[in-house]
């Protein structure tokens, strides 16, 4: 889940974080004038596994007992729903509870919904035999509202074989297109590579363009 207007973390920070003690983590951040960047009491559940991630933080203040009702935490605004649904891969949930550790801010089903492993990419075709039915329109929807909800990557292409104009929807960062793409599919290894081609909307949805000239689009099953 990131931010708006914080960019996301460059690829391979999280692996080198890894390797490195949380002593000299703290002392760089000290350094640096990050002076808080620890909490007390904290104890790893299984002392083998190094724990990394982006913090998605919730914060609880005194609630008032005639707006903290039962129905409120049905409401997906609520921040706790927001922050368990919006969680991505190499995510930490941070829950300040205002130091009562008696406080329960969540529960075993929540946390399951937390820990439920999405692994390797998902897709979704939008297709039509005719055109001008909405095929860019609807596209371009889904491809918002998963970049706006999801804490990973969310890439639209456009393979229209007759000059597409899913692109045109988004302020265009690069003249590369996905014949491109697919000419240099076995020299891209990394997130950096393929960010190359793309444009980004300020929701972080990611477009791919298709050509503008229908005689030189590639067939994409090929």
């Amino acid at each position: 889940m990131l931010v708006n207007g914080l960019e996301p973390l460059p690829d391979g920070t999280l692996d080198l974080l890894r390797a490195a003690s949380t002593a000299s983590v703290t002392s760089e951040l000290f350094r640096l004038g990050i002076r808080h960047s620890f909490m007390t009491g904290v104890a790893p559940l299984d002392a083998s596994q190094v724990m990394v991630g982006q913090a998605v933080t919730v914060r609880y203040v005194p609630a008032r007992e005639d707006l903290d009702t039962f129905e409120s935490l049905g409401n997906p605004d609520h921040p706790q729903r927001e922050a368990v649904e919006t969680m991505g891969p190499d995510e930490v949930l941070v829950l300040d509870a205002r130091g009562d550790i008696r406080a329960a801010v969540l529960g075993e089903i929540l946390a399951a919904r937390v820990k439920a492993p999405v692994r390797g990419s998902r897709r979704i075709v939008v297709l039509s035999r005719k055109g001008g039915v909405g095929k860019t329109t609807t596209t371009l929807m889904l491809g918002h509202t998963f970049a706006s909800w999801r804490g990973d990557r969310v890439v639209a292409l456009d393979g229209n074989p007759d000059a597409g104009s899913l692109a045109y929807r988004v302020r265009r960062e690069t003249a590369r297109t996905v014949t491109g793409l697919l000419d240099e599919a076995e020299q891209l290894d990394r997130y950096a590579d393929i960010r190359a081609f793309t444009s980004q909307a300020p929701t972080r949805l990611e477009v791919v363009a298709s050509d503008d000239d229908p005689l030189i689009t590639q067939a994409l099953g090929e």
